[in-house]
């Protein structure tokens, strides 16, 4: 299962992205289908939504939530607790952290890994930041 980092989140449901072609591909590509996401990307995802800089088309905060839970049902779509496991990776995550930008990042690999998922991303620098390398996917942007 893959759990979507907010900038593949958004790229995917959002058409004139300029990676949405590139998240649709990987996406069509894969056996397991299963995906997910968690309070940290759904929230990401409706503040990028709203942000005209970013989008051609910028949703209202409500109309960008409908538009991503739309896509769930039927989907395998899995929502992930954030419910830290027994043994935390968080601490460790951090230490390898190189500034305020990975923040959130080492909050969604530590999801991942206490879901036994993996964090799909665009961001190839996040591969140093777990201590589990199979825990993150890059997903390629051609």
């Amino acid at each position: 299962m893959f759990l979507y980092d907010v900038n593949l989140l958004f790229a995917m449901f959002t058409a004139d992205h300029e990676h949405h072609a590139a998240a649709r591909r990987w996406r069509t590509s894969l056996v397991d289908k299963r995906w997910a996401t968690t309070d940290l990307t759904v929230s990401g995802f409706v503040r990028l939504s709203g942000n005209p800089h970013i989008t051609s088309h910028p949703k209202s905060p409500l109309e960008a939530w409908r538009l991503l839970t739309g896509n769930f049902a039927g989907s395998n779509h899995h929502y992930l607790n954030s419910t830290p496991p027994a043994s935390d990776p968080l601490p460790e995550i951090l230490r390898r952290c190189q500034g305020y930008r990975q923040v959130t990042d080492a909050f969604l690999i530590r999801l991942a890994i206490a879901n036994h998922a993996v964090l799909a991303t665009f961001d190839s620098g996040l591969q140093h930041l777990s201590p589990e390398p199979q825990a993150i996917k890059v997903v390629p942007l051609f």
